[in-house]
């Protein structure tokens, strides 16, 4: 038998759920810019353009993830009531 409180559960996914959509809030108005700008050399700024963009898909798979991981605590906390607790 596995032990769970639902309610506890359920808690703890809607608080993943709420994280997950700040961190995709987050990466929607990331904008750490194309590139250094100024009189940085060419691949400077192409790398630091590079890193912006991966930041900002980076954050938005993680919040993504995260989002789903909150739904799927809910979908487990509805599921143990259904079994009995």
């Amino acid at each position: 038998m596995i032990a769970n409180d639902p309610a506890q559960t359920r808690s703890a996914g809607s608080r993943l759920t709420a994280a997950g959509g700040e961190l995709l809030y987050a990466a929607g108005g990331a904008n750490p810019g194309s590139g250094a700008g100024g009189d940085a050399t060419p691949r400077t700024d192409a790398t630091l353009g590079a890193l912006g963009s991966a930041w900002t898909s980076g954050l938005r798979t993680l919040g993504e993830q995260v989002e789903a991981l909150g739904r799927y605590a809910n979908l487990a906390a509805t599921a143990y009531e259904r079994a009995g607790g």
